[in-house]
């Protein structure tokens, strides 16, 4: 049986959204994105449904296609009101 994933770094999240990684580290840190810190390090994780949560909430389309791998967002599609770190 394949492992579901359920929790993507802040790169491929990054990725997802279409911003950069500092960007998702100030929304994590702004408890926009729920996740967790890998023990040890600094290295962040964030999780599935936060991803979906934050999507949905903000009008981004939904990154995943119904399996464990996300999509990537379109491209040019930024989110509106919320301040980027790039």
């Amino acid at each position: 049986m394949k492992a579901t994933r359920q929790a993507y770094t802040t790169g491929q999240v990054a990725k997802m959204f279409g911003v950069s990684i500092p960007t998702i580290i100030k929304w994590y840190n702004d408890n926009l994105l729920k996740g967790f810190l890998l023990p040890g390090s600094q290295a962040r994780r964030i999780t599935k449904k936060s991803i979906a949560e934050f999507a949905a909430e903000y009008g981004y389309p939904s990154c995943f296609d119904g399996t464990d791998e996300a999509e990537e967002p379109d491209e040019g599609k930024r989110m509106e009101g919320l301040e980027h770190a790039n």
